[in-house]
């Protein structure tokens, strides 16, 4: 077996299933476990097929807690997080700071150097050119304390949060 349609396929004709799943329902289903190792699947489908009286209603929610039973029984298929020194950042993060109208904003970019970081929600630069625009945090901390924040009463009679 070398694919999860097959996997599927196989499940259906086990629990006899008459109408297979539509291709796009398939396709739905594969976007949730696209990273499951396909060296996984039979020892899932036997999993799946020895504790399931009927086929499941959720695919990709059995799927991954089979997949998770199948690591449990083979630690050594556990994907190493490996990470190394990168002179410009700290574990693939950059974080850059610029004041704008008085008020300081931190962001967090992925190092474009070293690309250890993968979580794409963070754009990607390099401190070089992050240094043009914004004061880059040095790897060593921030240098700056914390904004303090006080309430003060305004002349409206209501509390006003300032930065100090």
């Amino acid at each position: 077996m070398n694919s999860f349609s097959e996997a599927v396929e196989i499940l259906c004709e086990y629990y006899e299933r008459t109408k297979a799943p539509r291709d796009k329902s398939k396709e739905i289903w594969f976007e949730r476990i696209r990273q499951i190792p396909t060296e996984a699947l039979p020892s899932m489908i036997q999993e799946i097929e020895s504790q399931e009286e009927t086929f499941p209603k959720n695919i990709p929610n059995m799927f991954w807690r089979t997949y998770h039973a199948w690591l449990e029984k083979n630690p050594e298929k556990k994907a190493q997080h490996t990470s190394f020194d990168c002179p410009d950042c700290t574990d693939g993060l950059l974080f850059a700071r610029i004041i704008k109208c008085g008020t300081r904003y931190t962001y967090l970019f992925r190092c474009d150097r070293c690309k250890q970081n993968k979580i794409t929600a963070y754009p990607q630069a390099d401190r070089a050119t992050l240094s043009l625009t914004y004061n880059v945090i040095p790897k060593t901390g921030d240098s700056e304390p914390a904004p303090r924040y006080l309430w003060r009463e305004s002349s409206y009679g209501h509390n006003q949060h300032v930065v100090a």
